[in-house]
């Protein structure tokens, strides 16, 4: 087997947009409006607005710590930086954080087809079926994970519109006022789950090496996060807009606005075409975090190749989406108090500290944010995400 190496993978801007697109919105477009509207009521769609301007602000941390490291992956600028032991240390950290987080994701699509089409079939069916496509398309590379984003990122789009479209019958507008009644206290604490899911963008640390040009990079990672903000925006306030104050009480309430489409007592019943078409979306975005999971791992273990780990780092995921929650409410709760906190200190704090770290120390900013040119022969980089000392210029 011939040993990994991201550069041998290339990916352009536009598929860097489609991966960071379905990285953070399968799950965050089906629960995330639940979770806010706990908070901030029928403003949740303005929360939203706020979340994604700081959602921004995080996605371009990333791209400026990638851009002192052209070529390097997440877990090789730790050790860059913070030295070996520390630095893998914080990998390990790192490597515990995404594969807890792959569990989870695991376990929102299950609850998500239990609650939809399947709801005798026990959850373990479900995920283990789930996982063997999975385990395929992470084995693969990125640049299939990404090619496959790309022919589903219109059906999904197209899908969210057309839903959109046809919920204008049922709205209310009234619904909507008065505005900011929750006051901007519950806007900030509302809009805070969706800056940990906007910040999801971090896993971009792993796929960056596989660019194949860092021309348009930043814009494809803020086109990435404003897209996945605006279309919450607009499902939450038409889902709010059909059902009122009682939305957030539902855990997919796009779903349960989906419900109310009726066009001429013909067109109804919409929610199995929704349902198989965002089931992809989420194979997509788990099929991503196994992949960041394998290649951190594969890093912090000193593994060349991070291919022999997929298929038992799958069954830990498997495992962890079992064993995380007792039920859907339990996932629930952890979601909205847990989760952001926990995740935000990944995506934040970390990749802040390390910024300041490299930028104390005066590493340089080599190549100016290109990465390095492809390596000669059939030479190999370190195990892990970026490319070994052998093939730096």
């Amino acid at each position: 087997m011939v040993p990994f190496d991201p550069r041998r993978e290339q990916i352009s801007a536009w598929q860097l947009f489609v991966l960071l697109f379905f990285t953070i919105s399968p799950t965050a477009i089906l629960t995330l409006s639940a979770l806010i509207g706990r908070y901030a009521g029928h403003d949740a769609w303005l929360s939203i607005i706020l979340a994604t301007g700081l959602g921004v602000a995080v996605a371009w941390l990333h791209l400026a710590l990638a851009r002192r490291f052209p070529g390097q992956g997440w877990t090789d600028i730790h050790r860059l930086v913070l030295g070996r032991w520390l630095g893998t240390g914080l990998n390990l950290l790192v490597w515990v954080w995404i594969l807890q987080t792959a569990g989870v994701i695991v376990r929102e699509f299950g609850e998500f087809v239990v609650a939809t089409v399947l709801p005798l079939t026990p959850l373990v069916v479900i995920h283990g079926s789930a996982m063997l496509l999975v385990m395929w398309a992470a084995r693969a590379g990125i640049e299939v994970l990404a090619r496959v984003g790309e022919l589903l990122l219109p059906l999904i789009v197209i899908s969210l519109l057309f839903v959109l479209v046809l919920l204008i019958p049922n709205a209310d507008w009234r619904s909507a006022l008065p505005v900011l009644e929750s006051g901007w206290t519950n806007l900030v604490r509302g809009g805070l789950p969706l800056v940990a899911w906007l910040g999801e963008t971090v896993l971009a640390l792993v796929i960056l090496p596989s660019l194949a040009q860092w021309q348009g990079a930043g814009r494809a990672a803020v086109m990435a996060v404003l897209a996945v903000g605006g279309l919450l925006a607009l499902l939450t306030l038409g889902t709010i807009l059909v059902l009122g104050d009682t939305a957030p009480l539902f855990t997919f309430p796009p779903f349960a606005a989906t419900r109310t489409v009726t066009v001429a007592n013909f067109l109804e019943r919409l929610e199995p075409v929704i349902t198989a078409v965002w089931v992809g979306g989420l194979v997509v975005k788990m099929g991503i975090w196994l992949y960041a999971a394998t290649v951190t791992g594969a890093a912090v273990f000193g593994i060349e190749d991070y291919r022999p780990l997929v298929t038992p780092m799958a069954a830990l995921m498997l495992a962890l989406s079992l064993w995380l929650f007792d039920d859907s409410l339990e996932m629930t709760d952890y979601l909205a108090r847990t989760w952001p906190f926990y995740a935000l200190f990944f995506q934040v704090v970390v990749p802040a500290v390390v910024t300041l770290a490299a930028m104390i120390r005066g590493l340089p900013v080599r190549g100016r944010g290109r990465p390095p040119p492809e390596p000669q022969g059939t030479g190999s980089g370190t195990a892990g995400e970026g490319p070994g000392a052998q093939a730096q210029p």
